[in-house]
């Protein structure tokens, strides 16, 4: 199997990876892998054994668009998790994955069927298929504590099976990489996809990501299930969003009272938040303001779980993935994020000091930190115009 293939070393694995002729990654390769994606793959390890401490049962984790098996894979290799589905629709995935386990863990008990590989790894159980994934979810309703969707393009399609096949106090974890829509630049598409209207603003890769979080939550309440954001984080060209689930009718509801609307001022940069599903039609500097949404409102990240998941980041973890963690570490619980130099170019004046800006918020009492997103941004519960304030007086 190795024509055609190469080694690609990832955390504590090795595994094959098909090759392509101009070493680009399309959806069209046997099963594809994107190395770029390393960073998201070790932070969700970390958010996996973070959750799986201190459970009282057996996890079972699914990957269901697994390609070469390199997610459920380093799944595999966590202390808390018993059990791994990886199943992908193509056929040439089936025996890749098969192979890429047995170049890293010792197989027993293993048992073929058409479509179908299982075998034992020490005390756990693997689960190899090559299913369409709306019919896998569909057969294994209610049978995950942790499912990961990481599709090539938009999750929307699969959330609903997906949320249908997870048990009651488990673990979605969602990558959309289809950012331009969620962040404003094609409206129609994000209204089709996440019934949701964006706004391209200078924090719209926040706002891409509460359009997500907000959809999930409305989704899974229709389900009867609370769906809440433990840890999100909007890195290169993908989305990335925790969400904890909670199979509760009154839960459901507290979730739905986190989702509401967003208003946003062109002139002033200024933004205000509403619960509840009617649009306002507040004003600001004389004029209507934009208003986008339903989104998520509340906080994207829960301290206690961020806390946990950077003390589980494994050994190995790209660069990227630790500036991620400790950014997230850092951040306080604000709806969005203040573009230094975006809020310069609306007065006209010379990109402020970072640190004198953060320097004049304190003195006046706000709450100031970084945001993982940019490093010319801000998260702050100071309005718009005391950011105009400072910047007039230091630029």
């Amino acid at each position: 199997m190795s024509q055609g293939f190469s080694i690609q070393r990832e955390g504590d694995i090795e595994i094959l990876v098909p090759t392509s002729e101009n070493g680009k990654v399309t959806s069209e390769m046997p099963a594809f892998y994107n190395p770029a994606m390393a960073t998201n793959r070790d932070i969700a390890v970390a958010c996996i054994a973070a959750f799986t401490k201190g459970q009282d049962r057996r996890i079972a984790a699914c990957d269901f668009l697994a390609a070469t098996g390199v997610r459920g894979l380093r799944y595999l290799g966590l202390k808390g998790v018993d059990e791994v589905h990886m199943n992908d629709i193509r056929p040439s995935a089936l025996e890749l994955i098969f192979e890429n386990l047995k170049r890293n863990y010792r197989t027993a008990d293993v048992r073929r069927e058409e479509g179908k590989i299982s075998c034992k790894v020490d005390d756990k159980r693997v689960f190899i298929t090559t299913h369409e994934a709306h019919l896998f979810l569909a057969e294994h309703k209610r049978s995950f504590d942790v499912v990961d969707l990481d599709p090539f393009g938009s999750p929307a399609e699969f959330l609903p099976s997906a949320l249908r096949s997870a048990r009651h106090r488990s673990m979605l974890c969602v990558t959309a990489t289809d950012t331009a829509t969620l962040c404003g630049r094609y409206p129609r598409t994000c209204a089709r996809r996440y019934l949701a209207t964006p706004l391209k603003t200078s924090y719209k890769h926040e706002t891409g990501l509460r359009i997500l979080a907000g959809y999930v939550t409305r989704l899974a309440a229709s389900m009867e299930v609370a769906a809440r954001p433990v840890l999100s984080h909007a890195t290169a060209h993908y989305y990335r969003v925790y969400f904890r689930l909670r199979g509760s009718r009154s839960a459901a509801d507290s979730a739905l009272g986190s989702v509401g609307w967003a208003a946003h001022c062109a002139k002033c940069d200024a933004r205000e938040t509403y619960n509840g599903f009617l649009p306002p039609s507040p004003r600001c500097c004389g004029e209507p303001m934009s208003v986008f949404g339903p989104l998520w409102i509340e906080g994207m990240n829960r301290p206690a779980f961020v806390q946990a998941a950077s003390e589980n980041l494994p050994t190995g973890a790209t660069p990227e993935a630790r500036k991620v963690m400790e950014g997230l570490s850092r951040e306080i619980d604000t709806f969005s994020y203040f573009d230094l130099h975006h809020l310069a170019s609306l007065e006209r004046r010379q990109v402020p000091p970072t640190d004198s800006v953060v320097e004049g918020l304190l003195e006046l009492g706000y709450r100031v930190s970084p945001t993982h997103i940019t490093p010319t941004g801000l998260k702050t519960d100071a309005p718009a115009k005391e950011l105009t304030r400072i910047i007039r007086r230091i630029s």
